[in-house]
């Protein structure tokens, strides 16, 4: 496993293999393999599950289930490129479910546990009406200030888009909280799934969470209005930050096109960005960093003197390598994985693992909530907005084509247009990433 920075990655993944011991009675590695040896079952992702890793070796005898890790930044890219080369991991992780991995990957519509999460969630992500993705608990998601360096500039968490401003012009004058371009603005997720995310964020408060904007909304994703029209206006926040010269969009740009860029993150822990996009689990790794800075998050926030927002969507999302139908003990394996993770104490791990919010399942699972990141007060109080409701083919394309636009490469009519039409040519469930 490559070396990672102290930020964003462990050294490794202490996985627990446990020998079978002579003289207890034959566990499942006998009922299941026949040969008494454990089935190595792996999977690439950008952090560390232990917990449900532990789960699933004492739940099954026969398997010994291995994470390796990437960063945040490249899993996609080198799970793309691994299954490309037939060499992908038994388990397959991804943060585009509507991009080419979907096409690497099994039908799991006829197993029990494809109908155990909300139809909500799963509608939204099916692919030519088959279920090959399963989601990942749910994390909120906002903006991770440098409160230490905020105080540092003569300012404090910001509370309103005009104070959101004022901290970056302060942190790109000082050059404190900048990097050698003068940007403070970062995302910690550049996929375009997460930069689309990111944008409807941007866009809540003083729009989706509003009456206007919920009716807009309800009304679009029932192709009754268009996108091209209403959206200008509210996408103003986003092209402003590249605009006046806050956020570079060719960063973000080469990141969804899956090149080396330095994670925002990390760039935060460096003082390079004063803000950046992110979740909850982005703002533990930046704090078990061992830097000294206080950081905290908050929500998306309002220019007109509307409620701030915070955003809730799947982490990532799991399905099972399609070259795993040739085994069919190794197929086993995956799916009974896979079963257990759709399972409450399965999800339950996860949600410790990733310190996300809450799970998708249609049955209750205790969740670790929004504890200890300045979001607590804005969750109580009803302001989270689930950008889910979206179809992530949509949210996908918002990302890259508003990204394209804030770099002039793109009109924003011409980009509204083609989401007005992927969203007229929908027929049923489908995300259009095949048709």
């Amino acid at each position: 496993m490559k070396k990672r920075s102290a930020y964003y990655f462990l050294t490794g993944i202490a996985v627990c293999c446990l020998a079978a011991c002579s003289g207890k009675p034959e566990g499942l590695e006998g009922q299941k393999n026949g040969t008494g040896e454990k089935l190595t079952v792996t999977a690439l992702y950008y952090t560390e599950l232990p917990e449900f890793e532990a789960l699933a070796e004492s739940s099954f005898k026969d398997i010994d289930l291995q994470i390796e890790q990437e960063s945040v930044s490249a899993y996609n890219g080198v799970t793309l490129q691994r299954l490309k080369e037939g060499q992908g991991q038994d388990l397959v992780f991804t943060s585009m479910p509507r991009g080419e991995a979907g096409e690497y990957v099994l039908d799991l519509s006829a197993n029990a546990f494809s109908a155990d999460f909300t139809s909500s969630t799963m509608d939204l992500i099916r692919r030519g009406g088959k279920t090959i993705w399963l989601p990942m608990p749910g994390v909120y998601k906002g903006l991770i200030v440098n409160r230490t360096l905020a105080r540092e500039l003569g300012k404090d968490v910001p509370e309103s888009l005009q104070e959101l401003k004022a901290l970056m012009k302060a942190a790109k004058e000082a050059g404190a909280g900048a990097d050698e371009n003068g940007f403070t603005f970062g995302a910690a997720e550049m996929d375009e799934l997460s930069v689309g995310e990111m944008i409807l964020g941007t866009m809540i408060p003083d729009f989706l969470g509003t009456m206007e904007g919920e009716w807009w909304a309800n009304d679009f994703l029932g192709k009754k209005v268009d996108a091209k029209g209403i959206l200008e206006e509210p996408l103003s926040l986003f092209f402003s930050l590249a605009s006046e010269g806050y956020m570079d969009p060719v960063c973000i740009y080469k990141g969804m096109a899956q090149e080396s860029i330095a994670p925002a993150a990390e760039r935060m822990v460096l003082r390079e960005l004063s803000v950046c996009s992110g979740n909850s689990d982005t703002l533990h790794r930046i704090r078990e960093s061992g830097t000294e800075d206080e950081f905290v998050m908050i929500p998306f926030l309002s220019g007109a003197g509307h409620p701030p927002w915070v955003t809730t969507a799947p982490a990532s999302y799991l399905g099972v390598n399609r070259a795993l139908a040739e085994d069919e003990k190794k197929l086993d394996a995956a799916l009974r994985l896979l079963e257990l993770f759709a399972s409450p104490e399965g999800q339950a791990a996860v949600l410790r693992d990733t310190r996300a919010s809450m799970s998708y399942l249609n049955e209750p699972v205790e969740g670790s909530g929004a504890e200890n990141t300045g979001l607590e007060r804005y969750v109580e109080e009803g302001y989270v907005y689930n950008t889910n409701r979206f179809y992530a083919d949509m949210t996908g394309l918002l990302g890259s084509s508003m990204v394209r636009v804030s770099m002039g490469g793109t009109e924003l009519s011409e980009a509204l247009s083609s989401i007005d039409s992927l969203n007229k040519n929908r027929t049923g469930h489908n995300t259009g990433a095949e048709e």
